[in-house]
């Protein structure tokens, strides 16, 4: 067929407008996958939030019960306990086996030494109350008797301690 000036041939007419078309196409795409991470946000928080475990609040405020009278005691006195200076006049309250009370340090504690003397290293300190076995003495050293200890609880706690801070403890 003959071409006819000012006529359009049929095959040139589709392609116009493909062309035009053609750049939507990214528009859509962009569209959609917006629309899909949406959707996909959407659908995640609803299956998430039926799984949270919701806990029991905590309270943030603990009452605490208001102080009751307490009973007030008598204070005791303990009689001093003498410092022994002869050898022969002391030290006869204990014998090896006898367990003894560390008592009267006012909370110092006795120290523990490596001889029965205060010239002898402190190796260990016992405290109020603490039970320890007599193992060996008298001694006699600086003015005082002196007795080998061993704590019954932790034996690597043991030493020469001055007798005036031990007290022979009594059985039930």
């Amino acid at each position: 067929m003959p071409k006819v000036p000012g006529e359009m041939s049929r095959s040139a007419a589709p392609l116009q407008p493909l062309r035009d078309v053609g750049c939507l196409w990214p528009v859509v795409g962009a569209a959609a996958g917006l629309t899909s991470a949406v959707l996909l946000i959407m659908i995640s928080a609803a299956v998430r939030g039926a799984r949270v475990q919701q806990l029991a609040a905590t309270p943030a405020l603990v009452r605490v019960p208001a102080p009751t009278a307490t009973a007030t005691l008598e204070p005791t006195s303990v009689p001093p306990t003498p410092t022994v200076t002869d050898p022969a006049g002391g030290g006869e309250e204990f014998r090896v086996g006898d367990l003894a009370e560390v008592f009267g340090t006012q909370g110092d504690g006795v120290r523990l030494r490596s001889a029965p003397s205060l010239d002898g290293t402190v190796v260990g300190l016992g405290q109020d109350g603490q039970v320890f076995q007599v193992t060996d003495g008298p001694g006699q050293g600086s003015g005082r008797v002196w007795w080998y200890v061993v704590n019954i609880q932790d034996s690597s706690l043991q030493g020469w301690a001055a007798a005036e801070f031990l007290r022979p403890l009594q059985s039930p």
